[in-house]
């Protein structure tokens, strides 16, 4: 019997050891590697910590690697808690959540279009989830339809993306489960909200949209705003609703906007910290705008009230560089060609009030502002103090003057500042998008640095006048 009770003490230490062991080796990283396939030279990976981020510019890396010269790389990733990354290089741009222990394997080559299909290891699972997700809801193939079939065609492939989502949630942990219920809100209020305007616009598809569908799912995402924490998609949509709905509270005032965006926050059920992350979105998005001066109070109260923010050097940081180019400051001196090969300065335009117009020939939306932009032209047809100029980011100069050469009706001053988001104009006015509009006054200060787009119409014409009538303030 003592022999017995031994044998049984032993068996239960080593159980509690065991134990004890399995505790202390609870994962605490993951592990990423893969091949970017083509690749003819060493390639820079950035890792961000993308569902934290306030946008794409501001990035928050987690680490920075290099694969070998055929594409092969590897990458550890300490965490505590599955979240969002992404793995950003000049090659490609692959998003992922990940969790402590995933140990995932992947290729890709650089052509967006490709999917990827050679997924391995550990974890891979849920990207395998996520990448068929994004083939049932990929946007560009909508404008392959016809007005009749584009609802139809969406609901289908949504029940389908639904139906996956809730054969695969027992396999998965109640983290990745949350982050898919947040994609798939986001994506519905997206197709709901805004992509039928998108068709109208750039595709001439005329779709009447169901606005009773639209309110629900605005209610919705607001609603389940606590599931968003740690979706980039999910946290930008809900940062802009919430701007939507400042704007509708108050279309004159940007101050009084702001104040209520930061009402619509701070009213949402959600964690300090995501609480935080969508003040900072939102504040970043109205300095992106140019409201230096209007942020300033703003930006103090959520320094004095989070003052270990992880976001605070960041708006520090954009405040410092919008101050440098808000309204009116001097404009940056920019320097563009011409179709000749001239080098040409902004300030050569010094006298004129100059509406400036970054496009490309690739931007669809810069395309789609044209036919606008020659109404706005004939009304100034006979005012020899504005200037038209319009700055193309084309890297490719021979296209952008074949667009010329067969577009002889585009008027104005044209000019080609090559580098898209790496040009003089991009860098000096944090151009992140395009079109992008501009206005410079007389004396060569800036006027605005978010103009009104020519689709606006009256609206532009209005600030056009009011800058020809003096100088910004």
């Amino acid at each position: 019997m003592k022999r017995s009770t031994s044998y049984l003490f032993l068996l239960l230490a080593a159980s509690v050891f065991a134990a004890c062991r399995t505790e202390k080796t609870k994962p605490t990283v993951a592990y990423i590697s893969g091949q970017y396939v083509g690749a003819e030279d060493s390639v820079l990976i950035d890792v961000r910590d993308y569902g934290k981020e306030l946008s794409y510019n501001t990035p928050i890396s987690l680490d920075t690697v290099f694969s070998d010269t055929l594409g092969n790389f590897a990458v550890t990733i300490p965490l505590s808690e599955g979240k969002e990354i992404v793995l950003n290089s000049g090659f490609d741009f692959n998003k992922i959540f990940v969790e402590p222990g995933d140990s995932i394997y992947f290729e890709t080559d650089n052509k967006h279009e490709t999917p990827i299909e050679v997924v391995s290891g550990r974890g891979s699972d849920k990207f395998k989830v996520f990448l068929k997700l994004r083939s049932l809801i990929n946007y560009g193939d909508f404008t392959d339809f016809d007005s009749a079939q584009v609802v139809s065609e969406y609901d289908r492939r949504f029940g389908e993306s639904q139906a996956l989502i809730d054969s695969v949630k027992p396999h998965f942990s109640e983290a990745f489960n949350r982050y898919l219920k947040a994609q798939m809100i986001r994506e519905k209020h997206y197709f709901e909200a805004s992509f039928f305007g998108y068709l109208k616009n750039y595709r001439n598809i005329d779709i009447q949209r169901d606005s009773a569908a639209a309110v629900q799912m605005e209610l919705d995402v607001f609603d389940n705003a606590s599931i968003g924490d740690g979706n980039s998609d999910y946290a930008m949509d809900l940062m802009y609703l919430a701007r939507s709905k400042a704007w509708k509270a108050d279309t004159a005032n940007t101050v009084n906007r702001i104040t209520h965006y930061k009402h619509v926050i701070d009213s949402l059920d959600i964690s300090k910290r995501f609480a935080q992350q969508l003040l900072a979105q939102g504040y970043l998005s109205y300095l992106n705008e140019g409201n230096v001066a209007e942020l300033e109070p703003f930006l103090t109260n959520y320094y004095e009230r989070y003052p270990d923010s992880d976001y605070n050097e960041t708006l520090k940081d954009e405040y410092r560089d919008w101050y440098a180019i808000s309204n009116g400051q001097p404009a940056p001196d920019v320097e563009a060609m011409d179709p000749d090969g001239t080098v040409f300065h902004l300030s050569d335009l010094k006298g004129k009030v100059v509406y400036i117009d970054i496009w490309a020939t690739w931007c669809g939306p810069c395309l789609g502002e044209m036919p606008h932009a020659k109404k706005i032209k004939d009304h100034y047809k006979e005012n020899n103090d504005i200037v038209f100029l319009y700055i193309s980011v084309d890297e490719n100069k021979e296209k952008w003057l074949k667009y010329l050469e067969e577009h002889p009706d585009f008027k104005g001053m044209q000019v080609n500042d090559s580098g898209n988001f790496n040009s003089n104009i991009t860098k000096a006015f944090k151009v992140r998008g395009i079109p992008r509009y501009i206005i410079i006054d007389i004396e060569g200060k800036i006027f605005s640095t978010d103009a009104q787009r020519p689709s606006s119409g009256e609206k532009l014409i209005s600030e056009l006048d009011r800058a020809l009538e003096g100088p910004a303030a």
